[in-house]
């Protein structure tokens, strides 16, 4: 189950931009129109169809426009899919039972759950030995085993005299069936979730495009791809499950899509920079900004110094560019606030007023 619900969210897709367009127009040819069909790549980030279909054929009547867009997935290549999707799923099956413990622990008495269990499987076992064989004193032996089971859970209180297991007990059963089907299911997604934001978090995109640890992951993907894939750092539940038991690293973290789309904002604002600044800082400075943590935790989260994640706020702010950064971040840091805005910054916002 954990394994199929990763490999979902590995091949999530997403319909992409536009990449060609089949048009389907009329021409005037030896005085007669004719109807033709041609397809217009994207060039230099354009698709001028009619201005290219015009230079080649001179006046033309479009009927008809078809748009064939890209189809971007999180995670490229099935066997990469499969072997990410594995090694995820083992982390889970390693700590699986302590995981579905702590979580039944929050809400009914464990303890009475495992005399349950030790004596329903004790039970399960002399059934397995009384039943090799359809013979008749075997089965008679098997409902004595029954009776047993029965008188046994009566003494312990946890069965009435009409044979009803007690309600606290049913409860148990009941939760420890759904959290294994519907919540441990989601560990491996938040421990993936987590790699993955760290990593786009920290790495330039330089070395996610070339030197990826994951293979076939996009170095920039999609905002509805990193929505979905990052959307279970959001629940506070499954972090600390994960925090206690295999990563004591991970934290919550709000709306993480958001965090990860202002990085790439960010880098674009500092692409002429992004040698003299940390790729680190800059993930920092789009975690402090975009959630509700502050400066040192967001410097601890992308490993590196406050002073670091200082000097890129800095820059941002002498590039006229503290408009995406709130208000309320500037708290504590107003030295940094009344920088003033480089003259070279200062020309280029005049010309593009």
């Amino acid at each position: 189950m954990a394994y199929r619900e990763l490999i979902e969210v590995l091949r999530e897709k997403k319909r992409g931009k536009i990449k060609s367009a089949t048009v389907t127009f009329r021409i005037k040819e030896k005085g007669r129109w004719i109807t033709k069909k041609e397809q217009v790549e994207v060039k230099d980030s354009k698709l001028d169809y009619e201005g290219i279909l015009r230079s080649k054929y001179g006046r033309i009547i479009i009927e008809h426009i078809r748009y064939h867009h890209e189809r971007s997935i999180l995670v490229s290549g099935r066997y990469n899919r499969q072997a990410l999707a594995i090694a995820y799923t083992k982390f889970l099956k390693e700590v699986r039972e302590k995981i579905l413990e702590y979580f039944l622990s929050k809400e009914v008495d464990l303890e009475k759950l495992r005399t349950y269990e030790k004596l329903r499987q004790s039970v399960e076992s002399k059934l397995y030995n009384a039943y090799p064989y359809l013979d008749i004193r075997l089965i008679e032996e098997g409902e004595e085993i029954m009776e047993e089971f029965d008188e046994k859970l009566r003494e312990l209180g946890f069965m009435d005299e009409k044979g009803n297991l007690s309600p606290d007990l049913v409860r148990a059963i009941e939760l420890r069936r759904e959290i294994r089907k519907k919540t441990l299911v989601k560990i491996p997604k938040a421990l993936f979730a987590w790699d993955i934001f760290r990593f786009l978090l920290i790495k330039p995109y330089r070395e996610r495009r070339y030197a990826s640890i994951f293979p076939g992951l996009q170095p920039i993907p999609e905002k509805e791809q990193l929505k979905s894939v990052l959307e279970s750092l959001e629940d506070e539940e499954i972090v600390n499950a994960i925090r206690m038991f295999i990563d004591t690293t991970i934290i919550s973290i709000k709306a993480p899509h958001k965090v990860i789309s202002k990085k790439f904002e960010i880098e674009n604002i500092l692409q002429d920079y992004l040698k003299v600044t940390s790729s680190r800082a800059v993930g920092g400075i789009a975690l402090y900004i975009t959630s509700d943590l502050d400066l040192k935790t967001s410097a601890e989260v992308v490993g590196c110094k406050v002073e670091e994640l200082k000097e890129v706020l800095k820059v941002i702010v002498r590039l006229g560019r503290k408009d995406i950064i709130p208000d309320e971040k500037f708290v504590g840091l107003e030295d940094i606030k009344s920088i003033e805005i480089s003259q070279k910054a200062r020309e280029f916002l005049e010309l593009v007023r």
